[in-house]
């Protein structure tokens, strides 16, 4: 005979499926909605005159498929890239733009000898993995205006701006947004509505005029994500051992 306690305990399993299947469908719609943001999304538009250290790398692979990351102009020769970008076994060239007078400019190609990637680097996709994030590419640039490097490690709680080419498909310049520093453990972290996307890799975080980090990935829930940079400073050995 069916009691009332197995048909409570039925009902019961059943609202608890209903209610797991419920809100996988909002992740799901979440991953969906945030996965198509390919901008700085919150951010706003930079203009021509602030965006001259800004350069867009295109990674072209032979399989046709060309990828898009940011990068930073350090000095006449040298740019400051993430690792993940150039992870493909099959890249055939390397493309560095400027967009200047609303159109992008190709300033040069660089050879693939000549894309130093952090040996620490670890192309696991994880969080972890952000730490090392940094590639320096070599290329003799007639650049107006470079990007200095911070020296000191950011505090928490500092606003901080971040700046990328994600929408570049779009023929659009740069945009940017205000970021408030959270966390640091060779990896800086910023959370809110105003996050780094796809094409975004690679570029700035900048803090009172210097560089303080690299774009390296995202984790979104809801309708917030977390950006995580490699942080320069902690590289900064390394990086000034292979410029000089």
């Amino acid at each position: 005979m069916i009691t009332v306690h197995f048909i409570f305990t039925i009902s019961l399993i059943f609202t608890m499926v209903f209610i797991a299947y419920f809100f996988f469908i909002l992740l799901l719609i979440n991953t969906i909605n945030t996965s198509s943001y390919i901008r700085v999304y919150g951010g706003t538009n930079l203009t021509e005159e602030s965006n001259e250290y800004l350069v867009v790398i295109r990674v072209n692979l032979q399989s046709e498929e060309s990828k898009t990351c940011t990068g930073s102009v350090l000095n006449a020769n040298w740019i400051i890239s993430a690792a993940h970008c150039f992870r493909y076994t099959n890249i055939k060239t390397v493309d560095v733009e400027q967009f200047t007078d609303g159109k992008f400019e190709t300033i040069g190609k660089v050879k693939l000898t000549n894309i130093k990637v952090h040996p620490k680097y670890d192309e696991d996709r994880s969080i972890s993995s952000a730490k090392y994030d940094v590639a320096l590419l070599n290329l003799k640039m007639l650049v107006k205006k470079f990007m200095p490097i911070a020296e000191e490690l950011p505090e928490i709680g500092q606003k901080a701006t971040i700046a990328g080419f994600g929408g570049t498909k779009y023929k659009s310049g740069p945009s940017q947004g205000v970021v408030v520093i959270q966390r640091m453990m060779k990896i800086i972290c910023t959370f809110g509505n105003i996050w780094g996307c796809h094409g975004d890799s690679g570029g700035p975080l900048v803090l009172e005029g210097r560089l303080v980090g690299i774009i390296s990935r995202r984790k979104c829930k809801r309708t917030q994500c977390t950006t995580f940079y490699s942080d320069v400073y902690s590289n900064l050995k390394w990086i000034q051992h292979v410029i000089s």
